[in-house]
């Protein structure tokens, strides 16, 4: 019984984990395009 209840415990802390790197790629993947004018398009001006 108690086992059972483990089991599931630790199935739902590696689904949590996946969810969690998940939401960090996206993050990452988003921040990795520049949110400011670059430095030469800014001197074009």
């Amino acid at each position: 019984m108690i086992a059972g209840i483990a089991g599931l415990g630790h199935i739902a802390l590696s689904v949590s984990l996946v969810l969690f790197f998940l939401a960090l790629r996206r993050k990452v993947v988003g921040a990795a395009e520049p949110a400011a004018p670059s430095i030469e398009a800014a001197a074009a001006l």
